[in-house]
């Protein structure tokens, strides 16, 4: 494969720094809407980005390994919220928004989780004192380090707590309608979202518009007439 000399730049000091307009507001206001209908409480914010060249639908098929690894690994249907963006160079990473685990589910450990944990860590969880975020951080990095596609380095992989849901929105959809639909930047195989009101509508400044006309051959292309009989 291709290094990828990218990686440096898509990995965010901190995105309380990218600057909300009116234009993002509206663009995430879909999505918001979602996770606050859904009850998500997402609480990590990962970013990988892989020290080789790396296409659309590779990444998307990591993503789907990355979301089955961490749910067959807390043994729970944690949701996740996946986004493909692509950098300078033509390559293509990650974001992605992931759920804590329920207090209960830390108390009753199954499975590898308490073979994992620091002694310290486990007996806290079974005390009913839980864990402090560097512990989950610490344990979600190391699930998902341990998949072979993930490259090695430091700056390949960031685990965050989310402090602003909203402007890492923002940060996350900058990309829409810009090499790619925002249905496609959303990833639809691997999130717990409906891209349903991306994949019909198209933001062109301050309003909605359908993405396809009747007469447009785009929405011909993909909605060709019956086939006779």
């Amino acid at each position: 494969m291709f290094p990828n000399k990218d990686s440096s730049q898509i990995i965010p000091t901190d995105y309380d720094s990218y600057e909300m307009t009116v234009l993002d507001q509206m663009r995430i206001e879909q999505l918001k809407k979602q996770i606050k209908f859904n009850g998500y409480k997402f609480k990590f914010f990962i970013s990988n980005n892989n020290h080789y060249y790396s296409s659309y639908d590779l990444v998307q098929k990591h993503n789907k390994e990355i979301r089955r690894s961490i749910r067959k690994f807390y043994k729970y249907d944690i949701k996740m919220i996946f986004f493909i963006e692509r950098g300078e160079n033509g390559s293509y990473h990650r974001h992605f928004l992931v759920e804590d685990l329920p207090d209960y589910r830390w108390k009753h450990q199954r499975g590898r989780i308490k073979n994992w944990l620091d002694p310290i860590d486990y007996f806290n969880c079974l005390s009913g004192e839980g864990l402090p975020d560097s512990s989950k951080i610490d344990l979600l990095n190391r699930v998902i380090r341990n998949l072979t596609f993930i490259s090695n380095g430091k700056k390949a992989l960031d685990i965050r707590p989310i402090h602003n849901l909203d402007k890492l929105l923002g940060y996350c959809t900058k990309q829409f309608e810009v090499h790619r639909p925002s249905y496609e930047v959303i990833d639809p195989a691997s999130s717990d979202i409906d891209v349903g009101f991306y994949l019909h509508n198209k933001q062109i400044c301050d309003q909605w518009h359908p993405r396809f006309c009747e007469d447009d051959r785009s929405y011909r292309s993909m909605n060709p007439p019956p086939r006779p009989i």
